[in-house]
Formats: structure tokens, C-alpha cells, sequence
């Protein structure tokens, strides 16, 4: 009898401890969720050459990592967006091109609402073969979706006339 009291207790309290370390064990945090968006293909603006047309297009996708809180809400993303833009002459074969991407992210309040956004690192210099690198857009991107304040810092310009001279003369064959 004193056998089978002593197993019973030692499995009682073997279940109690089980129980105690179940109660203290740290929650299990969400894993972060990988994404991926394209923001497809598009015609951004075609330059006028007098007597033809430069046609630019752009195609652009974002990949990052949405992290979340132990309840599992989104509580910012990081992320990478990859771009490319060109700009190319019917008829021909000469392009001008670039290849670049900026890397940054998201903050989301606890409904999911999207609250900040923020880039770095973002440079486009599409380089045009006998003129160098032209349209230049470098820099660091802040938006706040609350408050609407917009920060682009760094060589963020208006594209000038001498730019688009140097894209009509090269398609232009000179």
C-alpha cells in the first residue's frame, strides 16, 4: 500500500509541476509573414523630340517581412522595392535604363491601419551612353498616413530641359 501511495504521490506531484510550467511558460511569439506586391508595369510619360517620341517604361515590385505582436497585429514591416525604368524609341534598338531599389518600411496601428512609411538608399541614374548619368533622384522618403507630412530629402529635382536634350539627342542619333 505504501508503494502504490508513493507512486500516486510522485505522479501528483509530477502533474503539478507540468501544470505549474505550462502556466509560466513564456507566450510563443507570432512569426513574422514575408510578402511580395508588384506594382506591375507602366507608361509613365513619353518626351517630346520634335520629330518623334521618347516613351519611358516603369516596372516596380515590393518584398518584405511584416512582424507582428504576440497577439498577432501588425506592427511594422520592413521592406525592399526593386525598380527599373527605360526609355526607348520606337523603331530602334537604343534604350536608356536603370536597374535600382530602396530599402525601408511600414508602421501599422493596432487595427492594421497603415501609419508611417519610410525609404532610404532609393537612387535612380539613368545613364545615357556619350552623356553620363542623367535623372538623378537619390535620397530619403518620409510619409506619415495620420498627420500628411511628406519628407524627400536628398537630390529629389525636376527633370531639366538639358536632361531631355541629352535623351532626344542620343535617340536621335547624334
Amino acid at each position: 500500500m505504501k508503494k502504490h501511495t508513493a507512486i500516486l504521490l510522485s505522479c501528483a506531484v509530477a502533474i503539478a509541476m507540468l501544470f505549474s510550467l505550462v502556466q509560466v511558460a513564456p507566450v510563443k511569439a507570432v512569426p513574422p509573414i514575408p510578402y511580395y506586391v508588384d506594382w506591375g508595369t507602366d507608361s509613365l510619360w513619353s518626351i517630346d523630340c520634335g520629330d518623334f517620341q521618347v516613351s519611358t517604361i516603369w516596372t516596380a515590385y515590393e518584398e518584405g517581412i511584416t512582424h507582428l505582436d504576440k497577439d498577432g497585429n501588425w506592427v511594422r514591416s520592413n521592406v525592399t522595392v526593386y525598380w527599373s525604368i527605360r526609355f526607348f524609341r520606337e523603331g530602334t534598338d537604343l534604350e536608356a535604363f536603370n536597374e535600382s531599389h530602396w530599402t525601408g518600411g511600414y508602421t501599422w496601428d493596432e487595427d492594421g491601419n497603415m501609419l508611417t512609411a519610410f525609404g532610404h538608399g532609393k537612387i535612380m541614374l539613368v545613364t545615357v551612353p556619350g552623356y553620363g548619368a542623367i535623372l538623378r533622384d537619390t535620397g530619403y522618403i518620409y510619409l506619415n498616413y495620420i498627420t500628411g507630412e511628406w519628407i524627400d530629402r536628398g537630390q529629389n529635382h525636376e527633370y531639366t530641359d538639358g536632361e531631355f536634350t541629352a535623351l532626344c539627342s542620343y535617340f536621335s542619333g547624334e
